[in-house]
């Protein structure tokens, strides 16, 4: 069986590579990304708890579980994977480098 730990670093380390791309959708704190023939969605919640979906091709849930659900190997240092994956997914969904880029530019 697949470990939900390994896969949260894996999606992170894709998508700071850019090789996962994540979408904003019609809720503003929940962002969702294709990955082969599934996809993953993550919800933050106004009491900081991350909620990670995975659906299948019909778009099924799989898999979800929250943050505070899982206990997380912390021997990397830093936010567990989850959080940082959020926080990852909103920053390129919301293309946050291009619109602050934009921004100064626009203030010369």
């Amino acid at each position: 069986m697949a470990d939900i730990n390994e896969i949260f670093v894996k999606l992170l380390e894709r998508t700071n590579q850019g090789k996962v791309q994540w979408e904003p959708t019609s809720d503003e704190d929940t962002f969702v990304a294709g990955v082969g023939n599934l996809s993953v969605s993550l919800t933050k919640y106004r009491n900081g708890n991350v909620i990670f979906r995975i659906l299948n091709e019909q778009g099924r849930e799989i898999q979800s579980g929250n943050s505070n659900d899982w206990v997380f190997d912390d021997s990397l240092g830093g936010p567990p994977p989850l959080e940082e994956l959020y926080d990852q997914a909103k920053h390129g969904a919301l293309q946050v480098d291009a619109r602050l880029d934009e921004l100064l530019n626009e203030l010369g």
